[in-house]
């Protein structure tokens, strides 16, 4: 067997954009958010599968999944979410979660009336540094505090889950919780050719991705947004290769100016010693 990529955009929105999957979907929010028995999410109802971005983006549209969730406790609230896999993820998830919010339609300025707004991003590559996500965990929440005595922000309605797919480094004989099903899932199911049994939970999840279930014009679709997504990585890690040459050479020059020789700075830094002469030369 065969599974395509489920952090590919037509793989994604088809595992969790459409109501036959309803089970998987509750079963994986339940797991992101680390919900228990009392407060799970009982129903869905999907708002939209896919929405049109205002800004034009690299290969297309690109898809955000808006759900309306009730729980046990009867609360309703509005969960995006969205896979990505290139950089300058947090600006973009915030502007497309709020977007959840103003969309709901207020009567007379009767803000309480809002659902509150969960926005969940499944990013595949490590979106924070150990700085700004301490516990190293490989999904974390972030929420509106205080700058001083970290008291929640009264009232506040909008929350933001991200999931670190290269943070999960379990190995299948250590999965333990269903979210570590899912985790494992996300990060390695296109390299797998059957489904091992610490994953048959997850059987339906698989069959949605097995290549053999989707038609000539789904997988085409899927193989053009693959090569899409491939170019783009490309392109952002040939970037990245520029800038840190760049950073490099701006050091090796600082070097030089204040007095270091040549064959120091080429130990220092990497660079050729014919480069540094040309360096001396700016």
């Amino acid at each position: 067997m065969k599974f395509v990529d489920p952090k590919v955009d037509s793989a994604f929105k088809l595992l969790f954009g459409v109501p036959s999957n309803k089970k998987l979907v509750k079963d994986f929010l339940n797991s992101v958010l680390s919900l228990y028995d009392g407060n799970l999410i009982e129903e869905i109802e999907f708002i939209s599968s896919e929405i049109v971005s205002p800004v034009q983006e690299f290969g297309g549209n690109k898809v955000f999944i808006d759900i309306h969730c009730l729980d046990q406790r009867k609360h309703n609230y509005i969960i995006e979410m969205q896979v990505e896999n290139q950089h300058n993820f947090v600006p973009r998830i915030m502007y497309y979660t709020s977007r959840a919010l103003w969309l709901q339609k207020v009567k007379r300025g009767d803000y309480q009336s809002l659902l509150p707004v969960i926005g969940i991003g499944i990013v595949n590559y490590k979106l924070f540094n150990n700085q700004e996500n301490v516990s190293g965990n490989p999904v974390s929440k972030y929420v509106f505090k205080h700058e001083v005595d970290n008291t929640l922000l009264p009232d506040s309605i909008l929350d933001f889950y991200f999931v670190e797919l290269p943070k999960f480094r379990k190995k299948l004989e250590e999965l333990q919780t269903q979210l570590d099903r899912w985790l494992y899932f996300l990060k390695y199911a296109d390299d797998l050719t059957f489904v091992p049994d610490q994953l048959s939970p997850l059987q339906d999840a698989f069959d949605v991705l097995n290549e053999v279930t989707w038609d000539v014009q789904r997988l085409a679709q899927y193989r053009q947004e693959e090569e899409q997504l491939g170019a783009k990585q490309r392109i952002e890690e040939g970037a990245r290769k520029d800038g840190m040459q760049e950073g490099i050479e701006l050091i090796a020059c600082n070097l030089l100016h204040n007095g270091m020789s040549i064959e120091l700075v080429a130990q220092n830094t990497g660079l050729s010693y014919e480069r540094i002469q040309e360096l001396c030369k700016k």
